[in-house]
């Protein structure tokens, strides 16, 4: 059970070169960059949209005195305050995976990263198919051991320091291995 998973630790050091390992965390730092950036951008977003509902609301209440006295006006005044509640009632409707399982997802997405590296070598029958087995058995623990990292931590924590660095860890601990194995 446990050989799938040391062939695809043993062919993760193999096949890496620095070239490969400078490219993976270019890429990493590419993805936290773009992680932080669109939590400001959804931020930024959020906050402006209250910002315009309060004063929509302010406008509105300063016209209530003047408006109560026609009938037109009031009708036009209540349709647009419904409108407005809607609005600012309004969330998403795209749905929103769990909490669970972007924590899965996060713990996991280092290992499926890596395994995408192999899936060439494996078209071209250079490796079997069992790297991708041992990959998809340590996505499968630490995506599990993911989900035991508390909410109140942070979503920083949650999905960008703790998948980086079971990864960093993990990688430095294999190759400390790899080296004492062969000298």
């Amino acid at each position: 059970m446990f050989d799938s998973a040391f062939t695809f630790l043993e062919k993760l050091l193999d096949d890496l070169t620095w070239r490969r390992f400078i490219n993976f965390i270019i890429f990493v730092l590419i993805i936290v960059a773009l992680f932080f950036a669109y939590e400001q951008y959804t931020r930024t977003l959020q906050l402006n949209r209250l910002r315009d509902s309060i004063s929509l609301l302010k406008e509105l209440d300063s016209l209530r005195p003047s408006v109560q006295s026609d009938s037109t006006l009031k009708m036009i005044y209540q349709d647009i305050e419904t409108e407005l509640r809607e609005i600012v009632a309004r969330t998403s409707i795209a749905p929103q995976p769990s909490s669970f399982w972007l924590k899965v997802l996060a713990g996991a997405s280092p290992w499926l990263i890596v395994m995408l590296f192999f899936v060439p070598g494996i078209i071209r029958g250079k490796h079997d198919a069992s790297v991708l087995v041992g990959g998809f058995m340590f996505a499968a623990i630490f995506g599990a051991i993911a989900t035991l990292v508390p909410d109140s931590w942070g979503s920083t924590v949650q999905f960008v320091w703790y998948p980086i660095g079971h990864f960093v860890l993990m990688v430095i601990v294999l190759m400390i291995w790899t080296i004492r194995k062969r000298g």
